[in-house]
């Protein structure tokens, strides 16, 4: 089982460097190299998906590209549970006011709209058609995420269960975390897969 963790400058495996962003690369073009690389599955037009949904997918493509017992799992069989932090009138604001400095545009309400569309993107490119949630929480160690993956895992039907945390908090950064789990009970444990903390400069 191996661990990664993906920065806006590398992308580190086991806690050692495993590629690392080139020198005057922008953060874009790093995670659609990572995305070039690691994505195994058809043809899917990255080039129009927002930069969340774009380290969204990087992140799932390095994860499950180590990951054996992805690949060998029915595609009903894969479920997804995605979360969120909660409503910020703050938050919003900062994000619209990054769209209307034309940077890279998104959808204008991050909070629902966003990040349904970035777990909505990961399904459709990794072939997860098991159960699937978006969940609105108040903090990445909130323990509904998890709780929400065993019940899905356990009653579901589910053999796995990708479970991420996405957040654009009022500092202007991305951030990313996924892990993928097992029904069977000692796989629970497995730990982060892979995680990813993205800038804005």
């Amino acid at each position: 089982m191996h661990q990664f963790r993906l920065t806006n400058d590398c992308l580190f495996q086991d806690g050692s460097p495993y590629r690392n962003r080139a020198e005057g690369q922008c953060l874009r073009d790093f995670l659609m190299a990572l995305l070039q690389e690691f994505y195994t599955g058809e043809s899917y037009r990255f080039k129009v998906v927002d930069d969340l949904g774009l380290a969204c997918l990087a992140t799932t493509a390095v994860c499950v590209y180590h990951e054996k017992r992805w690949h060998s799992t029915v595609l009903e069989k894969r479920a997804l549970v995605f979360a969120t932090h909660h409503g910020s009138i703050v938050t919003d604001q900062e994000y619209q006011n990054c769209l209307d400095l034309n940077r890279r545009t998104s959808p204008r309400v991050f909070v629902q709209t966003l990040p349904n569309m970035a777990a909505g993107q990961v399904a459709a490119c990794f072939g997860i058609r098991g159960e699937y949630y978006v969940l609105v929480q108040t903090s990445p160690d909130n323990a509904t995420l998890e709780n929400t993956a065993a019940l899905t895992l356990a009653y579901g039907g589910a053999d796995l269960c990708l479970t991420g945390w996405m957040e654009y908090t009022i500092e202007q950064e991305l951030t990313v975390k996924m892990t993928i789990r097992y029904a069977h009970e000692k796989d629970q444990f497995v730990g982060s897969l892979a995680s990813a903390s993205i800038a804005r400069s």
